[in-house]
């Protein structure tokens, strides 16, 4: 990857145009699907670990819809 290539897709990362999960090349419905992990893990009793796993998978997506809608399954506001 050139340099020009870099700063631009840290630009975009920055600006909040990209995710990191796009700048990193990962599929979008390859982190959808681990996402299954954190419901399977909240379901098992282990809030804290389910809420830790889907705050890594946001950090990669952080506007997808799909996974915000399950942080508030996993991560009640109250």
């Amino acid at each position: 990857m050139t340099r020009e290539r870099i700063l631009e897709q840290a630009h975009l990362l920055a600006s909040g145009e990209l995710g990191l999960g796009q700048v990193l090349g990962i599929p979008v419905e390859q982190v959808v699907a681990l996402a299954r992990v954190a419901g399977g893990l909240k379901a098992a009793g282990r809030d804290d670990d389910a809420a830790v796993f889907l705050d890594g998978l946001l950090a990669l997506y952080p506007k997808e819809p799909r996974l915000l809608a399950l942080r508030r399954v996993v991560q009640p506001e109250g």
